[in-house]
């Protein structure tokens, strides 16, 4: 069996949904070493963009790099941006924990005590 093939066997399992992200990359591995270049135009240079295309989950190549290409817009339905404000607001108080555990440990004896005799938020001092 030629490699060109081999190739083709593995993409068609990616493409019919039964391979790992993993396997794409590997069935793949072809046009990875021999994907075309971004061609993007720098301003500041005038030069093309040199580094080489990236390639989409299901195997095919996108036009552009990476940095030129942009992935993602964001997300458009009304279900995606709630999605993505609770995270955001999660993230946000899960690096705020972060942040004040480390103030405390910092205190030491002090940020102990602190830590353990809190107020919780919405109770009167």
């Amino acid at each position: 069996m030629t490699a060109r093939r081999l190739v083709q066997r593995r993409l068609a399992r990616v493409l019919a949904g039964k391979a790992t992200r993993l396997a794409i990359r590997e069935a793949a591995g072809v046009i990875f070493r021999n994907r075309p270049l971004c061609g993007a135009f720098a301003r500041s240079t005038g030069r093309p963009c040199e580094a080489p295309c990236w390639v989409r989950a299901d195997g095919s190549i996108a036009p552009r790099c990476k940095l030129h290409g942009g992935k993602s817009t964001g997300p458009k339905t009304q279900a995606g941006k709630n999605r993505s404000e609770l995270a955001r607001v999660v993230g946000y108080y899960r690096w705020l924990e972060k942040r004040r555990n480390a103030l405390f440990d910092s205190l030491g004896a002090a940020g102990r005590w602190l830590k353990k005799n809190r107020p919780t938020p919405g109770t009167d001092l």
